[in-house]
């Protein structure tokens, strides 16, 4: 055999090989799907929240999207439900276009596009999907967290609202409807619990957890006991104590110290006035705490993985010791103001404690957990929709009924550099990557032989 024909057989080789290899690699990649997420932020990837629902099903899982073909948030919708479906051969998913399947789109109970159709085991679950400042739409993975939740739950939890003398109402818009909506949302079944008189016993059964928001007078004793033994028998509390500024009847902690001093929590007797500079950046006033400092604990890392601001108006703060756990602090500018509110306060060292100072603190001591955060306005209907207000109480919540997968997941940056294209820019796109580029590299192969010929070889062969 020739010089020439042995140059020949090896370019040959060379290519089978290439071509060979690219087959593997095609074949392995049908077979194992790896996938790479190396977009910003990781908006092609499921929170772990979602990983760990989807991971323990037993059971199939159906999600349908409803999205017209025309949404550029299809494909990143593709990515984020074939990431849901990798791996989990339990769980099918399907886009589908309600203005060519409308029949379909009715017979699911579909009102509007954008809508997202989860089924399991019987239950359904229709959310629908945001839509930013053009118009279009954006698959928010927290909201289909929360969905996955909610279908995927065999029980509700039971979050029942003690209601009585002094006590927020649970369906006043003054009082802790939007707490409710909030946790409806998340979930959560939310009842009230009429707690009047000694005679009706202890906390109802089948309650997950026990809400106390807002005292305005002393709780009375049987009240008390029965929440001690609630806790001491292993169950979970959330108590909103306002400071006692807002006491109608002048009791400290509504008759609450001693159950909070036996599990590390030590209420203050003032309010928190704060000078720091979020406060000032946010436009709120010095009695309205606005908090970015955040201890390590599971209720709170969301906010410490990516900060948000949480506020308080007319907050009370604490002292923890160690069998308890500090959950957020006031700015190292703020003070406990011990003098009844007036429009004058001044810090008076010596009498009143400088910050940074406790405004939320958890505790699991004794068997049960207990959550106090020192503000019963944070989730008001005209509170709870500021910045992480809400997510704090569903973190809180969902810390104490040790359901650790809820923590609310921090909403993402808005996708600024995520680039959106329109059908006929989609096509153009399309034969450029199938059809162009394969057709410039078939057309450079040509050169690409003719000047390896022209390259001198040893031995002087042509």
């Amino acid at each position: 055999m020739g010089p020439r024909a042995k140059w020949w057989l090896h370019s040959l080789l060379r290519v089978a090989a290439l071509l060979a290899l690219g087959a593997a690699v095609v074949f392995l990649a049908g077979r194992h799907r790896l996938r790479w997420d190396v977009s910003p932020d990781r908006i092609h990837t499921l929170p772990p929240q979602a990983e760990a629902v989807l991971d323990s099903l037993s059971s199939p899982l159906s999600i349908t999207l409803f999205l017209p073909d025309r949404e550029p948030e299809r494909s990143r919708a593709a990515a984020l439900l074939g990431a849901a479906a990798a791996g989990r051969p339990r769980i099918s998913w399907e886009l589908v276009d309600p203005g060519q399947h409308p029949r379909r789109a009715l017979a699911a109970g579909i009102k509007e596009p954008g809508s997202i159709l989860l089924e399991h085991e019987g239950r359904r679950e229709i959310f629908v999907a945001e839509r930013d400042a053009a118009g279009g739409y954006l698959l928010d993975e927290a909201a289909l967290t929360r969905a996955l939740r909610r279908v995927t739950q065999a029980r509700q939890i039971v979050a029942r609202v003690v209601q009585g003398p002094g006590l927020l109402p649970l369906d006043s818009g003054e009082g802790l409807v939007a707490l409710k909506l909030v946790l409806k949302a998340e979930g959560y079944a939310v009842e009230a619990w009429q707690a009047v008189s000694e005679s009706q016993g202890g906390v109802p059964a089948g309650t997950d957890l026990l809400i106390l928001a807002g005292p305005r007078r002393g709780l009375p004793a049987f009240l008390v006991a029965g929440l001690e033994a609630w806790l001491d028998a292993g169950g979970s509390l959330l108590l909103l104590l306002d400071p006692d500024a807002e006491m109608a009847d002048g009791s400290f902690a509504a008759n609450l110290e001693p159950l909070l001093a036996r599990r590390g929590i030590h209420p203050g007797r003032g309010f928190v006035i704060d000078l720091g500079e979020a406060n000032i950046n946010m436009d709120k006033g010095f009695e309205v705490p606005v908090v970015s400092r955040y201890a390590p604990h599971p209720i709170t890392l969301p906010f410490l993985r990516l900060p948000a601001l949480t506020a308080f108006p007319v907050a009370r703060p604490f002292a923890v010791d160690s069998i308890a756990a500090p959950l957020l602090y006031s700015s190292p500018r703020s003070f406990e103001e011990l003098d009844p509110p007036s429009e004058h306060v001044h810090f008076d060292e010596g009498r009143e404690r400088g910050g940074p100072l406790v405004l939320a603190a958890a505790s699991e001591s004794g068997g049960g957990r207990l959550v106090v955060v020192g503000d019963s306005h944070f989730v008001r209907h005209d509170q709870i929709d500021w910045q992480g207000n809400a997510d704090l109480l569903l973190n809180a919540a969902a810390w104490l009924v040790q359901e650790r997968d809820a923590i609310t997941p921090r909403e993402r940056p808005e996708r600024a550099g995520l680039l959106r294209m329109g059908r006929a820019a989609r096509r153009v796109y399309g034969i450029l990557i199938l059809a162009v580029m394969p057709g410039l590299l078939l057309a450079l192969w040509p050169l690409r032989l003719l000047l390896a010929r022209r390259r001198p070889r040893p031995g002087g062969a042509p």
